[in-house]
């Protein structure tokens, strides 16, 4: 979690993603978990760690 800290230190997501992006990013993710825990319940991430994953893929 020392990651997500950190990020949250350096930058608002705001000052380097437009709200569009943010706005699917989070809406894609929070979409996608319920269907990930039902699909893989050996899963045992929470959200939060999927959603600072896919920010940092984009």
């Amino acid at each position: 979690m020392g990651t997500w800290n950190n990020l949250q230190e350096g930058f608002t997501v705001d000052e380097r993603l437009p709200d569009s992006l943010v706005d699917v990013a989070v809406w894609h993710v929070f979409n996608r978990a319920p269907q990930l825990y039902r699909q893989a319940p050996q899963i045992k991430k929470p959200p939060c760690v999927t959603l600072v994953g896919y920010r940092a893929t984009m």
